[in-house]
C-alpha cells in the first residue's frame, strides 16, 4: 500500500520521492506469523533521505542505508545505551574498562545469539577481579564476574545516536508529525481501528485497504489528490 500510494504521488508530480517520512502502528489481526516474512524495510525504498520512525530501527536497516548512501534519520530503539555507566570502551583493545572499584577489564569473549535471534558481542571480566571488588554487591550481586552484551551493530547505532543529537535532526523529525502521523491518528483514534477482524494476512491486508477507502470518502482532499485510487 505504501509503495502504491507513493508511486501515485510521484507520477502526479506531487513529490519527487527522494525524501520520505515513514511511520507505522501495531494493529491486532488473526494473521499467522508463519505466513509473514521479515523484510528489510529500507531495501524496498529508493530515496536520498529518509525520516523514519523508531519502529524501523535495526542494525540491518542502518547498514543498508549507509551502504546505499541514504541519508537516514531513524531514532534508536529505547533499549539502546550510548554509554555504560562506570565503564569506558577501549576501541583499540576491543574491551570495556571499569573506572571504579578494582578497575576490572572486560575483554571481548564471543558472539552469542539471544532468544529473539539477535547476535550480540559478549564482554566479560575475570573472576579474580570481580570477586574481591568492594562494589561487587551493587554491581554483579552473587555473580563471580561482570558481563556486558552489545549488539553486533552497535557502531551503526552509535553513529545514528550522534546524528540524532543535532538541531537539524530535531527539525527533520517533525516532518512525520505533520504528514504520515495524522493519517494513522485518524484511523486509530477517530475511526477506532484497533483490530482487524479477519483471518489470514491476505484478508487483513484487504481490510486495511477498506479503511483507507473509507478515509478517502470521508475526507474530500484525499479523493481529489488520488482520484480513482481506492477501488
Amino acid at each position: 500500500m505504501f509503495r502504491r500510494v507513493l508511486k501515485l504521488c510521484i507520477n502526479k508530480g506531487m513529490v519527487r520521492g527522494k525524501r520520505q517520512a515513514i511511520d507505522s502502528a501495531f494493529i491486532k489481526a488473526n494473521a499467522s506469523l508463519d505466513s509473514l516474512e521479515e523484510k528489510l524495510v529500507l531495501s524496498e525504498v529508493e530515496a536520498e533521505a529518509i525520516a523514519d520512525a523508531e519502529t524501523y530501527s535495526s542494525g540491518e536497516s542502518l547498514s543498508y542505508a549507509e551502504s546505499q548512501n541514504i541519508d537516514a534519520w531513524i531514532p534508536n530503539f529505547v533499549q539502546y545505551k550510548p554509554v555504560r555507566e562506570g565503564f569506558t570502551y577501549n576501541k583499540e583493545q576491543d574491551q570495556y574498562e571499569c573506572q571504579r572499584g578494582n578497575r576490572a577489564i572486560l575483554p571481548f569473549r564471543k558472539i552469542v545469539t539471544d532468544s529473539k535471534g539477535y547476535d550480540k558481542r559478549v564482554y566479560r571480566s575475570t573472576n579474580a577481579k570481580s570477586k574481591t571488588c568492594p562494589l561487587r554487591s551493587g554491581c554483579i550481586g552473587r555473580s563471580d564476574y561482570k558481563k556486558i552484551e552489545e549488539s553486533i551493530h552497535k557502531p551503526y547505532y552509535d553513529r545514528m545516536h550522534q546524528k540524532m543529537q543535532t538541531a537539524y535532526a530535531r527539525k527533520i523529525m517533525r516532518i512525520p508529525s505533520r504528514t504520515v502521523k495524522p493519517v494513522l491518528g485518524i484511523l486509530l483514534n477517530f475511526m477506532n481501528m484497533k483490530r482487524v477482524n479477519t483471518r489470514g494476512i491476505v484478508q487483513a491486508d484487504k481490510q486495511i485497504r477498506l479503511y483507507f477507502e473509507s478515509l478517502g470518502t470521508m475526507f474530500s482532499p484525499i479523493p481529489r489528490l488520488f482520484p480513482g485510487t481506492f477501488k
